[in-house]
């Protein structure tokens, strides 16, 4: 079973199987306890299993296995992820992962709802039929717990379009009746300019400041694909999570090949590793260059309100530098601000730095005749959040060891 968290002392390190229910944790010589988490896991220890193991180490040893009966309905289905390009004017990929999260085999059905500014194009997964903006795939006799993955293509209008996207799995019986379901959907902006090495958060949050509630879990999808000229053997993303979130709260969701999955809590460094993934170049095969990861993690308890929260991944391609994915950013907040207008950066003319650049301090300039209050956000080179103040008046001294 895949995505089960596995607890290291005293190498104070986790680590999750992969999809075929192996895991891996580098060490040191000495005695290790090697425990099963089940913190949000649908699963409880066998009768038969030991609790953990205490193992005496000195060289590669293997055989500690842990023995799960699930705590979910028999025709339970999860739909795990759902991505995919939106370069304008193009046919993109779309792919869909999905899981039979039950205790009984059944055939699914995988419903598409597409935007009616998109266009289905034949070339990926044969659908059982499309009709308007409905596409249906058919999946037949899902065993438990076994994971599937469809992809489409669909043609994308121009740049600026507002695109939606919704995925449905549906669990069936022997009748065809729809015991259980889930389903997830996805608004995106149509851009020309795509980066197939990026990372998104949800939620994205709201307004400039992509503000979110601290009760908010944050679902992050790291995205790499193949550009190169020759077949990769060995992709590793290196992550390092955000101090003010929680990591005992980190659980692996999805990702598209084998990965075996270390958290280091001492450096906060959770380190993906496919090896020998052997991922063809989008030359080669375009649909098959592409691979991703999806994980979830929890604020910590008790910050304090208007708490930023970046993250920036690594990708490495084999022996090659590595390539920095974008900067998420929320902010958390105990409830989202209404009552601040904002002043948006295509209002021309409205903000003022002065002098510009500065060395020590400078004002802050901007027209306020109706003295309204204003909420006053100013974010370093790297998106970190550095002050949060409310201001009335036409300018504010900015200092430099503010």
């Amino acid at each position: 079973m895949p995505n089960q968290k596995i607890i290291v002392q005293p190498d104070n390190q986790y680590v999750f199987t992969d999809n075929t229910g192996l895991f891996q944790a580098g060490s040191f010589p000495g005695t290790h306890t090697i425990t099963w988490d089940s913190l949000s896991s649908p699963f409880e220890l066998n009768a038969a299993s030991p609790p953990s193991y205490t193992a005496n180490v000195n060289q590669t040893t293997s055989g500690y296995d842990f023995g799960l009966n699930s705590l979910l309905p028999p025709y339970e289905c999860s739909l795990l992820t759902l991505h995919g390009a939106v370069r304008c004017n193009n046919s993109n990929y779309t792919y869909v992962s999905f899981k039979n999260t039950g205790i009984v085999p059944y055939d699914a059905r995988i419903t598409i709802i597409k935007s009616s500014n998109t266009s289905f194009n034949a070339g990926g997964t044969v659908p059982s039929y499309v009709s308007g903006d409905t596409i249906v795939f058919n999946v037949t006799n899902l065993q438990p717990q076994q994971q599937g993955t469809i992809y489409f293509y669909l043609i994308m209008p121009a740049a600026g379009s507002t695109i939606s996207t919704t995925a449905i799995i549906e669990s069936l019986d022997g009748s065809g009746n729809v015991v259980s379901s889930d389903s997830q959907s996805r608004t995106t902006t149509v851009t020309c300019a795509f980066d197939p090495n990026d990372k998104a958060v949800t939620p994205a949050g709201v307004q400039s400041a992509n503000y979110t509630l601290m009760s908010e879990t944050l679902e992050y999808l790291i995205r790499f694909q193949n550009t190169g000229n020759d077949t990769a053997f060995t992709v590793v993303i290196r992550d390092t999570i955000d101090i003010d979130l929680n990591l005992s709260t980190f659980m692996m969701i999805d990702a598209s090949h084998a990965v075996q999955t270390q958290v280091d809590v001492a450096t906060r460094i959770v380190t993906f590793t496919f090896n020998n993934i052997l991922l063809v170049d989008s030359n080669m095969n375009e649909p098959l260059s592409h691979g991703y990861v999806k994980y979830s993690i929890k604020p910590n308890a008790g910050l304090i309100n208007v708490t930023a929260v970046q993250n920036t991944a690594h990708i490495y391609f084999d022996f090659n530098d590595p390539i920095a994915t974008n900067t998420t950013l929320n902010t958390l907040v105990y409830s989202i601000p209404t009552s601040v207008p904002e002043i948006l950066p295509s209002a021309k003319g409205i903000v003022s730095v002065m002098p510009n650049p500065f060395t020590e301090e400078a004002y802050i300039v901007f027209s306020n005749d109706d003295k309204n209050k204003y909420r006053l956000m100013v974010l370093n080179l790297q998106g970190k959040l550095v002050m949060d103040k409310i201001v009335e008046s036409e300018k504010f001294l900015l200092k430099r060891k503010m």
